[in-house]
């Protein structure tokens, strides 16, 4: 099983799962022992004792060295959006039951996913928890006066949103099971980059 398959069975809400032969405990410990030995992995930063934040080419991850664990990764890609560098968030998950995870999510998106392109964008497919966390960072980039579009693939357009209400009212046609909804995707970015 590739290093990614591991993580989308971690990070599949249980109901999903098939749980014949599922054992998260080893297959963490699989995933802690091909990250220890990734030579292409740098510290960006200690987070606790004996806990580092590392990137690597396409991904951050959290390694706890003491007890030998992945405690967080995110693993993402760059494509072409609508003429601009996007990036988007393609896995991620985190043990819940490690503190330093809290709050980690939005520092990497804010402080080292975002500076590597013109914007961030929604993955084709969210769980509930993905959902959530895009809402949240939609607000806070409003917040922070960055501004966000709606881009819809299906019909080539990109509709700035001016305010968060502008989002409430559309919230539910960017997000959904029904495959309709993969091409709408939302993008936080540094300046305006379509009119």
């Amino acid at each position: 099983m590739s290093f990614l398959e591991k993580v989308q069975i971690l990070a599949t809400p249980p109901q999903n799962v098939a749980w014949t032969g599922y054992k998260p405990k080893e297959m963490n410990l699989k995933m802690y022992a091909d990250m220890a030995k990734d030579k292409r992995k740098k510290i960006i930063e200690e987070l606790g004792e004996e806990i580092f934040l590392y990137s690597l080419p396409d991904k951050y991850v959290v390694l706890d060295l003491k007890n030998q664990k992945v405690v967080y990764l995110v693993q993402y890609v760059k494509k072409n959006i609508f003429g601009k560098t996007g990036i988007t968030q393609v896995q991620v998950w985190r043990d819940r039951t490690v503190g330093v995870t809290e709050g980690l999510a939005k520092k990497i998106f804010f402080d080292y996913l975002f500076p590597q392109a013109d914007c961030i964008v929604t993955d084709k497919q969210q769980t509930q928890y993905g959902r959530a966390f895009w809402e949240t960072r939609i607000y806070e980039s409003f917040g922070k006066n960055l501004p966000v579009y709606l881009l819809d693939q299906n019909a080539k357009t990109q509709t700035l949103l001016e305010t968060s209400y502008d989002f409430d009212d559309l919230a539910d046609t960017w997000y959904g099971d029904d495959p309709k909804y993969q091409g709408r995707k939302i993008a936080v970015c540094h300046k305006k980059l379509w009119s």
